[in-house]
């Protein structure tokens, strides 16, 4: 009797067993989950160099599809996703819906005090989407934002070079570390050696010159008031040499 009672006790933990080892993995944050931030890697379990058509598989038809530069956006605004598209393959995927955030729980609606916290001072001051922000290029993520608060992040591969691309200019710390390196899809365009009024600038004041190349970028407008800004820094930079 004492056996026949030791085997099925030894039936109920063979089946069983497994069943709980299931359950404790469920409560682990998958590494693409659907509301995962995973930097240089993955957003809303959409991957880096994923294939289009298997994105448009799972998310449907998007309610926009915009070309910018070289790439195109297809724009999910149900979901408050945009996937970076060239060659058929994701380059990038930014977000403002702010459910989807990282391991450590950045994402849009995050002070720039919890993301520097959590990611470091090496960033690189870009323009990520339109907004002022910081990049991370050596880890794969940038983060736009407003009021010194985060309204888009941005995925991208990390970049091993301390090129800016496009023209675009750098930190001082990323100048010091050629790891921190920005993505030239982040950058603002320097402007500074132009004349204004003139066809190369398409007859436009540098500012606003300055506004139609970053909205080429980005499909975004910055305010005039920044654009006037970074003409100042990026003149200020250009005479101090």
């Amino acid at each position: 009797m004492a056996r026949w009672i030791a085997g099925i006790f030894l039936l109920l933990l063979l089946v069983a067993g497994p069943l709980l080892g299931i359950g404790a993995q469920q409560r682990q944050p998958a590494q693409t989950g659907p509301t995962l931030v995973t930097p240089g890697a993955s957003l809303a379990g959409i991957r880096l160099e994923e294939s289009i058509l298997r994105i448009l598989a799972r998310f449907g038809v998007p309610s926009e599809i915009r070309t910018v530069g070289q790439d195109q956006l297809y724009i999910f605004w149900r979901y408050g996703i945009t996937v970076y598209v060239r060659d058929g393959a994701a380059t990038g995927i930014s977000t403002t819906n702010s459910l989807l955030r990282t391991r450590e729980d950045i994402g849009v609606g995050s002070r720039i005090e919890e993301v520097t916290a959590t990611f470091g001072t090496n960033f690189v001051n870009t323009a990520v989407e339109g907004y002022r922000g910081i990049a991370y290029p050596h880890l794969g993520i940038a983060f736009g934002l407003e009021n010194q608060t985060v309204v888009v992040v941005y995925v991208f591969r990390p970049q091993a070079a301390a090129s800016t691309g496009g023209g675009g200019t750098t930190t001082e710390s990323a100048q010091q570390n050629p790891a921190a390196s920005s993505a030239p899809q982040l950058t603002y365009p320097d402007v500074s050696k132009l004349r204004p009024f003139t066809p190369e600038t398409k007859n436009l004041s540098l500012p606003g010159y300055l506004r139609y190349l970053v909205y080429q970028q980005t499909g975004l407008w910055i305010s005039y008031g920044d654009a006037v800004r970074i003409v100042k820094e990026q003149l200020a930079r250009t005479e101090g040499k």
